[in-house]
């Protein structure tokens, strides 16, 4: 997400403003932001999403992609009612077998 550099210039690491804290929580937000909102489009994570939990996975991405700790926190504790039914789907599921 190019807009990430504007709000959270740590990510350049070239910046007077430069913490490992800052660059390691606007980092990986960021990536789990951009993976939650992958899931939402795609519609499927470990398993098929409902168009419901679709929406949901879509405007928790948001704040999550926002450089920030409280923002990433907001927005992974809305998606992990949704990241839990995932695996828990996933573990649930039947292998395929060879016909």
């Amino acid at each position: 997400m190019p807009f990430v550099f504007v709000y959270g210039p740590a990510m350049l690491i070239v910046t007077p403003e430069f913490t490992w804290f800052a660059f390691l929580t606007t980092t990986f937000g960021c990536i789990a932001g951009i993976v939650l909102l992958s899931m939402a489009f795609g519609g499927f994570g470990l398993a098929l999403l409902r168009p419901w939990e679709r929406i949901v996975l879509g405007l928790a991405a948001l704040p999550t992609i926002a450089p920030g700790l409280p923002s990433t926190l907001a927005g992974l504790a809305v998606a992990s009612p949704i990241l839990i039914r995932q695996v828990i789907a996933w573990r649930g599921a039947k292998p395929a077998t060879a016909a």
